[in-house]
């Protein structure tokens, strides 16, 4: 679901954490994700704002 602040800054309502594999760059998405499926290297989480 996508929608538009007051200041016209677009936003995304997700429903699930988006992951991606630190080596490869596999996603997925889901409550939580430890290891990438292919390689099995760490996932970190997409959906957490980073400064």
């Amino acid at each position: 679901m996508y929608g538009t602040d007051k200041f016209g800054y677009r936003w995304e309502e997700r429903s699930a954490n988006e992951y991606e594999c630190m080596r490869c760059g596999t996603r997925v998405s889901g409550e939580t994700a430890t290891d990438c499926p292919d390689c099995g290297e760490p996932m970190r989480n997409l959906s957490v704002p980073r400064s």
